[in-house]
């Protein structure tokens, strides 16, 4: 029984340094579509860069892999990047999670796009040009809906 528990770890660990591989090398190009798409949303300065950091004992090693990921971000010229939990507003907030939900729909293939997207609150802090382009992305989503 302990070499199965050792093989299974070991697979395990090969699993997951493969997940870190495929998200570290997704990472740049997530960012990059982050930038692009908050930018009509009236963050045109907005930077995002994802971190990864290796837990730091195995025992909180999970389903989701061996690293934590920590989204960085700075809506400002000048100001430093931070964990976007610690330093977005909730405008900033309702906008990520709009822009997030469209690259996540729209960049899905056939098996992973999901039936029903629910947009909760993405109109916090929003009004004007801002509000506008916010619906043409919803409206561009229900466009590529197949239902």
């Amino acid at each position: 029984m302990a070499a199965q528990i050792e093989q299974a770890w070991q697979d395990y660990l090969a699993f997951a340094t493969q997940l870190n591989k495929e998200r570290s090398k997704a990472a740049p190009i997530v960012s990059k579509q982050l930038m692009q798409q908050l930018q009509p949303l009236a963050l045109p300065n907005a930077r995002c860069e994802f971190v990864f950091t290796k837990k730091a004992e195995p025992s909180y090693y999970n389903a989701q892999g061996c690293y934590d990921i920590d989204l960085l971000f700075s809506a400002n010229v000048g100001m430093p990047m931070q964990p976007l939990h610690k330093i977005a507003s909730g405008g900033e907030l309702s906008r990520m999670a709009l822009v997030m939900q469209v690259l996540q729909a729209t960049n899905a293939d056939n098996n992973a796009a999901k039936p029903m997207l629910v947009f909760d609150e993405v109109d916090v802090g929003i009004s004007g040009g801002t509000a506008q382009v916010s619906v043409s992305y919803c409206a561009r989503l229900g466009r590529r809906s197949s239902y």
